[in-house]
């Protein structure tokens, strides 16, 4: 039996909705799955057949420390993304040359597009940390330069409310073949929505 670590970070809330069902298919695939801390300093990565990056929601805060273990990780094992992947896909910069249609995204604190309703996040985020739904031009201009300040890539974008109906569908490939979608509830719904600086 393969023995795969699944990957997650210290949550004090304790909340992954998709561990359990993760760790069940993995038992009817014939795979041993333990849970580990990407940062657990005692985890034993050389000793598992391959290691999966599920819910590292922290990565954001410590993405140089995230991408070092990573690197670590993979020569010990196979590591499942492998840390290349992982490095260009949590800065979502990435998007700017992907070269598919996506959210109108503007990248900068100057020269804000007239949308009626604005949501502004650093690049490098999970979770809708340090990100904010405003109506107020100058305020959304405000927040994408104090994220500019701490040095980082910010993104504007236009708020959009069928993400209130139908929240936001991940689509996830194996191979290039899709295996499953995962509905996301929406974060920034009123009464919800959250500002929060690091």
């Amino acid at each position: 039996m393969a023995l795969c670590a699944y990957v997650t970070f210290e949550d004090p809330h304790g909340v992954d909705d998709e561990r359990d069902p993760v760790l069940s298919a993995w038992r009817e695939a014939g795979i041993e799955g333990r849970v580990e801390r990407w940062d657990d300093p005692a985890a034993d990565w050389s000793a598992y057949d391959a290691v999966v990056v599920r819910s590292v929601w922290d990565y954001s805060l410590r993405r140089a420390e995230f991408l070092e273990w990573a690197r670590g990780v993979e020569s010990v094992t196979r590591l499942l993304n492998p840390g290349s992947a992982l490095e260009s896909n949590t800065d979502k910069t990435y998007l700017r040359d992907l070269g598919v249609p996506i959210v109108p995204t503007h990248w900068s604190s100057q020269d804000l597009p007239h949308w009626p309703e604005y949501v502004v996040k650093p690049a490098v985020s999970a979770g809708a940390r340090d990100t904010t739904r405003t109506t107020d031009r100058d305020e959304a201009r405000a927040l994408a330069a104090a994220i500019e300040a701490g040095g980082r890539t910010p993104m504007v974008q236009p708020y959009l409310d069928m993400v209130e109906a139908e929240g936001e569908t991940s689509l996830l490939y194996f191979n290039r073949r899709l295996s499953h979608a995962v509905r996301r509830v929406p974060m920034l719904v009123p009464g919800r929505a959250r500002r929060t600086t690091r």
